[in-house]
């Protein structure tokens, strides 16, 4: 009976969830052998969206890749660009596929997405180029692929991370160390969370807001860091639906200051150590807010 009970409850609030969900907050999934592949982005899978791809182990996060999409023909026809290891320049080193989103019954809400031959256009192309975490790494002639083809899983709500979808409850997490304005640190420190209440924006600057050893934030921006030197930050930066590389200047000083460009940062303490089943990393939707101005909830 409790069983039923149980099954009952999760069929509901799958539908319920259906129902509330549209493609800018909907993640697709597809399974296998126990490792789940997923996908979702700052606005569904459309124009000028950016799109993680993700694989999960053990409810881990282990890999994700950070792909764009561009449409043609009054955004009749999109195609996601993945980077790729052939660790060739310029566009050779993206692999394009075309995008089909099925939404059967017309609701907003695609029931499957579909990356026309993406898997098998990346096997020859030496494989996804992928960020890992949490100790994953990649075997020795491991090429990474992406599935071709995702049904509908659940829905991100407001600033929740995917985490929260795979059943974790944690706060907003980063990888390594967090460095930030005193705004952003005090924000953090009262709520937990790298994206500031409504109520505290009034006080924030333009410009940069803090940085891991991932990625650096800003109004409306945000970067991952590609390399990182002793005097300058390699970057890969997207925001208000463009994507572009720059470098910026960078120092430290002592164990709990950064300067990137004339931003001083500094470190946002007392914090817990995170342990190494943490997902370290700031989640797509809080990234979206950053860029809109929109805050967490």
């Amino acid at each position: 009976m409790r069983l039923m009970t149980l099954v009952l409850v999760l069929i509901l609030h799958a539908s319920w969830a259906q129902a509330q969900c549209k493609n800018e907050t909907a993640i697709w999934a597809t399974e296998r052998d126990g490792i789940r592949h997923v996908v979702y982005g700052s606005n569904g899978v459309t124009l000028s969206s950016r799109v993680l791809f993700e694989e999960w182990r053990n409810s881990k996060l282990a890999w994700q890749v950070s792909a764009s999409v561009t449409c043609s023909n009054g955004h009749s026809i999109c195609r996601v660009m993945v980077p790729n290891a052939s660790g060739l320049p310029g566009d050779a080193g993206q692999t394009v596929a075309i995008v089909e989103e099925i939404d059967q019954d017309g609701d907003g809400l695609s029931e499957w997405v579909v990356f026309a031959a993406l898997g098998q256009m990346l096997y020859y192309a030496g494989g996804a180029k992928v960020v890992w975490y949490n100790d994953f790494k990649p075997g020795e002639f491991d090429r990474i692929l992406i599935p071709n083809r995702y049904r509908f899983l659940a829905c991100r709500d407001g600033g929740v991370p995917i985490s929260d979808a795979e059943g974790a409850d944690e706060p907003d997490t980063f990888v390594g160390s967090l460095f930030g304005i005193p705004e952003l640190c005090r924000g953090f420190l009262a709520s937990g969370k790298l994206v500031p209440d409504h109520d505290l924006s009034k006080n924030f600057q333009d410009g940069l807001w803090f940085m891991d050893d991932a990625r650096i934030v800003g109004w409306e921006f945000g970067c991952d860091i590609e390399a990182k030197h002793s005097n300058k930050l390699d970057l890969k930066c997207y925001g208000e639906g463009d994507e572009w590389t720059e470098s910026r200047s960078y120092s430290e000083f002592g164990p709990d200051t950064r300067k990137v460009g004339e931003v001083v940062l500094r470190r946002c303490s007392p914090l817990p150590r995170l342990g190494p089943s943490m997902l370290c990393k700031l989640s797509v939707s809080s990234i979206a807010e950053v860029r809109s101005g929109q805050f967490g909830p």
